[in-house]
């Protein structure tokens, strides 16, 4: 079965309610629940006395012990059956009437797609995680990581559908149509490709400050990802870089550090010399740089020095990969 990013949408619709619906607790009334809550607690305080007073070989509450207690709460054991008996009830109800439906729709959408969900999926565990908490005993431990994941899921079918025909476009004779497409659909196939959001990766480079130049920033990386994607690999590579020098610059001029030249590799020596990035991040940067002085036309002399689609998408890979290194 072919997975649409509409059938997407209606899982996570139907996990959204399976949680709703799982969390639910307005069984009883405000008062009724009120009395019950009361209730619990007097057991519980007279059960925790006694388990204390045995572990200290000594004598377990009297009756005027726990008479008194009981009085201090308004303690009626028989209201405290019935409202117990109650809530069991209507809980038992709801599961039957309203849960168990909900989670036999799930279970029969997401039957014949999985395949095609685990093949998007960049978790291994990721069907256990849906099975484990929507489809059999509701932990509700992870939604907000399921439905993260899902949505990823729909960004990359929704690439994929809109993704043109051999590279860069749909082919006319010998014309070559590169079709355009939103940013927000540019940011959402990063988001499914590289797993960062736009608004996250804001997030992890606050310290640029100015809206124009964050703008500039933004405006850089998906064109960068555009451009490795679509198979343009040397102005990717070139504009990945420039991204990365500029907020290695940045960086360094929000921690008061002042770099020995205005070059890539001193913004580099810079942020290894005071321990602003890991080694493995540096070594990066490193690479970045050598491939981006391939902007000089003399320095491509060979074969070997043409940048491939997959060093241009690393590169793009990197913008991000520093980013988490920024405190």
């Amino acid at each position: 079965m072919s997975l649409k990013p509409s059938d997407i949408d209606h899982i996570i619709d139907l996990i959204q309610k399976i949680a709703e619906s799982a969390t639910k607790t307005d069984f009883l009334s405000a008062q009724e629940q009120q009395r019950l809550d009361l209730c619990l607690a007097c057991e519980k305080r007279v059960e925790t006395i006694n388990v204390f007073r045995r572990l200290r070989m000594q004598t377990v509450l009297s009756e005027a012990e726990r008479h008194a207690i009981e009085v201090e709460y308004s303690y009626d054991p028989k209201v405290s059956q019935e409202l117990k008996c109650k809530l069991s009830k209507a809980k038992t109800e709801h599961v039957q009437s309203t849960l168990s439906p909900l989670q036999k729709k799930l279970d029969l959408c997401l039957a014949p797609r999985w395949p095609e969900i685990m093949r998007l999926s960049d978790k291994r565990q990721f069907r256990q995680d849906i099975e484990r908490n929507f489809t059999n005993n509701i932990i509700i431990s992870n939604k907000a990581e399921v439905i993260d994941e899902l949505e990823r899921i729909k960004a990359k079918l929704e690439y994929q559908n809109k993704k043109p025909a051999g590279r860069g476009g749909k082919v006319e004779g010998s014309k070559i149509m590169v079709i355009a497409r939103t940013s927000k659909e540019n940011w959402e196939a990063i988001r499914g490709e590289y797993d960062i959001s736009k608004m996250d990766f804001g997030k992890k480079i606050n310290f640029v400050s100015g809206s124009f130049k964050r703008d500039v920033i933004f405006r850089d990386v998906e064109h960068a990802f555009v451009l490795a994607s679509q198979g343009y690999s040397k102005p990717a590579l070139i504009l990945a870089g420039g991204v990365i020098e500029e907020l290695l610059r940045q960086y360094l001029e929000h921690k008061g550090i002042k770099p020995k030249n205005k070059r890539f590799v001193d913004y580099i020596k810079a942020c290894e010399d005071n321990d602003l990035l890991k080694r493995g991040v540096s070594r990066l940067s490193d690479s970045i740089r050598d491939f981006r002085n391939l902007v000089h036309l003399e320095n491509e002399k060979t074969k070997s020095h043409t940048v491939l689609k997959a060093t241009a998408k690393g590169a793009v890979s990197s913008i991000f990969t520093i980013a988490n290194d920024f405190q």
